[in-house]
């Protein structure tokens, strides 16, 4: 390498010169080509956040739409509570009570004791089916202890007619 030789130093200027062309259009070509590339990104983002808004937009409609149709449902029963509030209250109010006085009911079980062992007939003129043994015998358990065996021998032939 010789610089002082006119030649060689025209020729090392020619390739240096060729060789910064080369780099400024590679330069040209990689920003032609980040921007490309910065384009695209930006484009995929925006693709991903406009499909991430369109989910979460269709989420909250069907949770809206969800909660209406809770809050008509709540309604509903609200008003159908209310409507048996108020049956309740009317019935409350129709119904007497129906216990009878301690002192009475003295008086009536030594009435009762009197008549200890004898059999008792009972007709049933109400167009409702006849009880139950089970339930006979709990209406006259506290009168004498009757035994289950004998209020279902009294019955039986009742229920078979």
């Amino acid at each position: 390498m010789n610089f002082s030789n006119l030649e060689f130093i025209t020729k090392l200027s020619g390739v240096v010169q060729i060789l910064a062309i080369l780099l400024v259009f590679l330069g040209g070509v990689l920003q032609a080509s980040k921007f490309f590339l910065d384009k695209r990104i930006n484009s995929m983002k925006e693709d991903f956040t406009r499909n991430e808004k369109s989910q979460s937009q269709l989420v909250i409609s069907d949770l809206q739409s969800t909660i209406k149709q809770q809050d008509q449902k709540i309604e509903q029963q609200t008003k159908q509570v209310e409507g048996y509030q108020k049956k309740l209250l009317e019935v409350e109010l129709k119904t007497k009570p129906r216990i009878i006085p301690e002192d009475k009911l003295k008086s009536l079980r030594a009435d009762l004791t009197k008549h200890k062992g004898v059999s008792i007939e009972i007709t049933w003129e109400i167009k409702r089916p006849l009880p139950s043994p089970l339930s006979l015998k709990r209406y006259f358990n506290h009168l004498g202890g009757q035994s289950m065996e004998s209020i279902r021998q009294c019955i039986q032939p009742q229920l078979r007619a």
